[in-house]
């Protein structure tokens, strides 16, 4: 008990009650509020570090699936379980894509570093591969000393139509939605990020 200036009591007991359920409160609230996910900026060390590991990687490169799927228990054990991993995975190139295959012959691996930065280029070649005659085209392409001068023109050197127009390809100017590279990886993990509620 304690005695106040004014003759009053007031009961230890009382106070405490009074007082304590408020702080707990508090901390319980604060703990609740603390999200258990990795800072974006963890998120994107841990992606970089994982191709930083992989032999003769180069930022920009094409990855694969086979590649990018350890990503995901690698995030996984730093606190994050990506909800849509299968559909993301989905939107990478397999290990026997052509293009994966193509760009990573000992003549193909250094020109695709060459054409690499050009707006849409893995897009477009994508595009082309699905073409009558454009996987030969590509082949052929990733043999030449200044196949990044061709790359330009690749709609025109693609085998003629009938009769002989210049074939078309659809939407060739357009993202396919894909994921070709890291940082295209990095762009739809932090789609999936933001919408799990841990804003970067």
């Amino acid at each position: 008990m304690l005695r106040c200036l004014w003759g009053g009591t007031i009961l230890f007991g009382t106070v405490l009650l009074a007082i304590a359920p408020p702080v707990a409160l508090s901390k319980d609230v604060a703990g609740a509020r603390e999200s258990t996910y990795p800072s974006w900026e963890q998120v994107q060390s841990e992606v970089k570090a994982h191709f930083g590991k992989i032999k003769d990687y180069r930022s920009g490169d094409l990855i694969s699936q086979q590649e990018v799927r350890p990503i995901f228990s690698e995030l996984e054990n730093m606190g994050w379980k990506v909800s849509d991993e299968t559909e993301i995975l989905s939107l990478v190139l397999p290990q026997d894509h052509f293009l994966i295959q193509q760009m990573r012959t000992k003549w193909g691996k250094p020109r695709m570093r060459r054409i690499a930065t050009k707006k849409l280029i893995f897009d477009r070649l994508d595009r082309i591969s699905q073409a009558d005659g454009g996987q030969q085209l590509i082949h052929d392409m990733a043999k030449l000393p200044d196949a990044e001068k061709a790359v330009d023109r690749m709609p025109d050197l693609l085998p003629k139509k009938a009769d002989g127009r210049t074939r078309k390809i659809k939407s060739y100017d357009k993202p396919t939605g894909q994921i070709y590279t890291e940082q295209d990886l990095l762009n739809r993990l932090q789609i999936s990020y933001s919408a799990a509620g841990a804003i970067p």
